[in-house]
Formats: structure tokens, sequence, C-alpha cells
């Protein structure tokens, strides 16, 4: 064989390694708003670090969901008073005070923000009115917690592996789960807040001032 002719085993070996390269380019451009950067390593450890982080986030939710009803025994009246105003703002488009469509909703002795009310709507609509529906937006931003956590820590430390250890430890927290088990607007908030910072270390500037301004 001529020094110069490629052998079938190595010209393989060139196509195999030219079409990882495209498909490397395709996942760079164009980037996706939660892009991550080209993977180096290993793709079964990729694989294996992307199917823990899905495991640990339906963890997260099940941990968030399970027994929803029994534990807590009862809502708090303010779970109560986020529930009958989103209620009564889907039935009748007035809070319980009668206001239209409100910014803000005028409670017992103190005043509401307006967006977990408004985003419990749907829920309530299609579970009706109960612990359940009311609670999930909290248990629902309690679970994205987790993967933005992943994300952010992704993105600082450049591991896998320190991510994976920073949502597991937001899964699991003592914390973040009594949170995520009562409707609770801080809750949102902390979903919000870290939502921002990661696309502000993203240099995503148009998304971080939307979200500081919810």
């Amino acid at each position: 064989m001529s020094p110069l002719e490629i052998s079938p085993v190595n010209r393989l070996r060139i196509t195999i390694s030219s079409l990882a390269n495209l498909m490397n380019l395709l996942i760079k451009f164009p980037p996706k708003l939660f892009s991550t950067p080209i993977q180096t390593r290993p793709h079964f450890i990729f694989m294996k670090n992307k199917i823990l982080l899905i495991l640990i986030i339906i963890l997260a939710f099940v941990v968030r969901v399970l027994q929803i009803n029994s534990f807590p025994p009862s809502l708090n009246w303010d779970e109560a008073s986020l529930g009958y105003n989103a209620y009564s703002i889907l039935k009748t488009g007035r809070d319980e005070w009668g206001s239209r469509w409100p910014l803000i909703f005028r409670a017992y002795g103190d005043y509401k923000l307006p967006v977990y009310i408004y985003l419990s709507i749907p829920f309530i609509a299609i579970f009706g009115l109960n612990a359940l529906s009311i609670k999930l937006i909290s248990i629902i931003s309690g679970t994205v917690l987790v993967y933005i956590v992943y994300l952010t820590v992704e993105k600082l430390s450049k591991s896998q592996k320190i991510a994976l250890v920073s949502a597991l430890l937001i899964a699991f927290s003592p914390w973040s789960i009594f949170l995520s088990r009562i409707a609770l607007e801080a809750n949102l908030f902390l979903l919000l807040f870290a939502l921002s910072f990661y696309f502000l270390i993203s240099k995503k500037i148009y998304l971080y001032l939307l979200y500081i301004l919810l």
C-alpha cells in the first residue's frame, strides 16, 4: 500500500471525526436559551450526568408533592387568601373586595402581589379550588429551582459534578422542601431571582431585566 493511500479503517475514523465536529457546531450555533458549553468529556459520562440530573429533578418534585393534602394538614390564612382570590378572578374577574383585575390584592390586614395569584388561575381552572391547585405554583417553583441551580453552578464552576451535587443539595434541603409545600410568594420570588442571576451571568441582559421587572 502506498504511503499516500488511506486504509478503509482510517477513512471511517476521519468520517466519524468530521461528523462529530459538525454536530458540535450545530449544537453551539445558534445558542439556545439554556445552552451549556460543548462537552469535551466522553459521551457516556455526559449522558450519565444528564440522567442523574433528570432523576434528581424528578425526586425533587416527588418529595414536594407527595401527600401534599396531608403534610401540612391544612391551608393557612395566606394560602386560603391566594387561592380564593385566584378563584374569584377566574369566575368573576374581580378579587375578594370586588376590584376588577387588580395589580395589588387587598387582604385582611395586608396586601398581596399579583404574580402568584394570576399564575395559579390556570391550575385552579383545571384541578378545581383545592390545596394542590393552590400550592402547585410553589411546588413547580421549588422543582425548577433545582435545575436553575444546576445551570448556574455549572456556568460558574465549569464542572458538572459540582453542579450535580449543588442540585442534589437544593432538591433535598429541608428549607426548600418546606417552602415548596406551602403556597408562598417568596418561593416563587426565589425562583425568579435565581433565573435573573443565571441570565445575568449568561449575559442575557434582556431576560435579566424582564425577570427583575417581575
